[in-house]
C-alpha cells in the first residue's frame, strides 16, 4: 500500500480520509462495503512536489510508513451528520466556484443536490 499512495492526488487523498471517517462513524465492519472515488493523482501536482522535495528533501520510506501512520490515526473528529438545511447550506458554497468562476449552469449545479 505504501508503494501505491502517489496513485493519489491531493482530493483523491481528501476523498479517502472522508471514506474512512465515514466507515469509522458508522462503525462499519469488514463486511461492508464504502465506494469512493480517487478523483486525481500526485501526476498533478509534479510542481508542487518539487515545491515539498526543495523544502523537506526526497520522500522516503520513512515518510511513507508515516503517512500510513496517519491514515491508521483518522477518527470520526469534524465529522457531522447534515440536516436538509445543513446540506443546502454546504450546496450553495459551490455558487461561487461554479458559476461565478466556471461560468456553469445553475441547474447543473442544482442538480447534484440530493434531498431526502
Amino acid at each position: 500500500m505504501v508503494k501505491q499512495l502517489d496513485l493519489l492526488g491531493i482530493s483523491g487523498i481528501g476523498n479517502m480520509v472522508a471514506a474512512i471517517k465515514y466507515a469509522k462513524y458508522n462503525e462499519l465492519t469488514a463486511d461492508d462495503y464504502v465506494v469512493s472515488i480517487a478523483t486525481d493523482s500526485m501526476q498533478l501536482y509534479s510542481s508542487r512536489l518539487d515545491e515539498l522535495e526543495q523544502e523537506r528533501g526526497i520522500y522516503s520510506e520513512a515518510d511513507a510508513q508515516r503517512d500510513i501512520e496517519l491514515l491508521d490515526s483518522i477518527a470520526i473528529d469534524h465529522s457531522k451528520e447534515l440536516s436538509c438545511y445543513d446540506k443546502k447550506s454546504i450546496h450553495n458554497l459551490k455558487y461561487y466556484t461554479w458559476i461565478e468562476q466556471q461560468g456553469r449552469d445553475v441547474e447543473e449545479l442544482n442538480a447534484q443536490l440530493v434531498r431526502q
